[in-house]
């Protein structure tokens, strides 16, 4: 799997818990929760983001493919290549 962490940023309204999604060409590849970080009010999340494989999950992530991350159901920042090389910081915003 591409591991994606870093900070959720300008989010109100988002609390420890709230759903974060990785999705790939639409499916969603990855799952994870908002949780809170060492500071005081900081926000984090830590996500791994599944390889395509034949089957269930051949839509997921593969050199090439643009990862699009949600907090909720709300699409966040930019799309992201997807990449397992080692983990990504990739600070989540709220569009």
């Amino acid at each position: 799997p591409a591991v994606y962490y870093g900070s959720v940023e300008g989010a109100a309204g988002v609390t420890e818990g709230t759903q974060v999604a990785a999705l790939v060409g639409g499916v969603t590849c990855g799952l994870g929760a908002v949780m809170v970080g060492d500071v005081p009010g900081e926000l984090r999340y830590v996500l791994k983001v599944s390889a395509a494989e034949p089957g269930m999950q051949s839509s997921c992530g593969s050199p090439g493919k643009q990862v699009v991350f949600a907090l909720g159901k709300v699409e966040t920042g930019d799309p992201q290549p997807w990449d397992n090389r080692g983990p990504i910081r990739y600070n989540l915003t709220l569009r």
